[in-house]
């Protein structure tokens, strides 16, 4: 079976509870969006335009999920389904 564009496959490790887990997780986020800026260019959904490089968000993509993760930002809407 294809992988859908979508969805990015995770496996997590909880050896006191679960044991090894695989995920499926979003890829992309529609809370966060990148600008052009070569570093911190992930911006809330509630930031219209980057006061750095001027972009705007309805011309960019929304965020990955793991750099949104990666950076230590908070997702509201995070959905994973466990496989």
């Amino acid at each position: 079976m294809d992988k859908e564009p979508d969805v990015l496959d995770a496996v997590i490790s909880n050896p006191d509870t679960f044991g090894a887990r695989k995920l499926r997780i979003p890829f992309t986020t529609e809370e966060y969006w990148d600008c052009e800026c070569e570093e911190d260019y992930i911006r809330s959904r509630f930031d219209r335009k980057c006061p750095k490089c001027g972009a705007r968000h309805e011309d960019q993509p929304d965020s990955r999920v793991v750099e949104v993760l990666s950076a230590g930002l908070t997702m509201n809407n995070l959905e994973c389904i466990v496989i």
